[in-house]
């Protein structure tokens, strides 16, 4: 097997594979940030508060902050959030 790495391609003979190199986006989020999605992703979102409980790597445990005796937690993507109020403010 012949194997060719350049910048951002790897060939395997005859096959390209195209590889993107891993980046934190959003890197300025922290746990304990008051986070929303962006608004131009999910419509039923637009209005909703998160409270970011962990990050790992290019995602972060997210949980609803509302009246909810147990309030939901999902994963998003760090991408896709904007934050609302920071920690350290």
């Amino acid at each position: 097997m012949n194997i060719v790495i350049s910048r951002s391609r790897v060939y395997l003979d005859s096959v390209t594979v195209t590889v993107y190199p891993w980046r934190k986006e959003n890197s300025e989020v922290k746990p304990g940030d008051l986070v929303k999605f962006r608004d131009d992703l999910y419509p039923d979102e637009i209005g909703a508060q998160y409270r970011v409980v962990e990050i790992n790597g290019d995602r972060a445990i997210i949980e609803f902050v509302g009246n909810l005796p147990i309030p939901p937690q999902s994963i998003a993507k760090l991408s896709e959030l904007v934050i609302l109020q920071s920690i350290s403010e």
